[in-house]
């Protein structure tokens, strides 16, 4: 079940930026939702596939976090079906990532380095990423 975190007042009438973050450890969810709160909407999804379902209904997001190593679907997987439900969106992702990849998340992985961060991250680059990805 995803959760959402309380929306920041919007400033200058300027609703925030709505992200969805996908993980599966509930702990890296508190977190990110923690951390970013005050900046951002932050909506988060353990389950890829409720996440997938979320993009695929159509709801407004302006940045996902995606980990790319997660069981039954991962990172490159969601990318992969999130892009084919709801052309556009494939701009709007950045990855984390604490690595254990197989082949094809490896090569995924490199050809996705310009918006990868590796766990545990570096707050200011996921923030750089977020905002790069958020157009925010």
């Amino acid at each position: 079940m995803g959760q959402e975190g309380r929306a920041p007042a919007a400033q200058d009438g300027v609703k925030p930026a709505r992200l969805l973050v996908v993980d599966d450890e509930p702990s890296i969810l508190a977190a990110v939702r923690r951390l970013l709160r005050g900046e951002y909407e932050v909506i988060t999804h353990a389950d890829p596939h409720q996440a997938l379902a979320l993009l695929a209904s159509g709801e407004p997001i302006d940045g996902v976090v995606c980990d790319l190593t997660m069981p039954r679907l991962n990172g490159r997987e969601l990318y992969e079906q999130a892009v084919a439900v709801r052309p556009g969106i494939e701009e709007r992702f950045v990855f984390v990532s604490g690595g254990t990849f197989s082949e094809t998340l490896r090569a995924f992985a490199a050809a996705q380095a310009h918006r990868l961060v590796a766990k545990p991250f570096d707050l200011d680059r996921l923030r750089e990423q977020i905002r790069r990805v958020a157009g925010r």
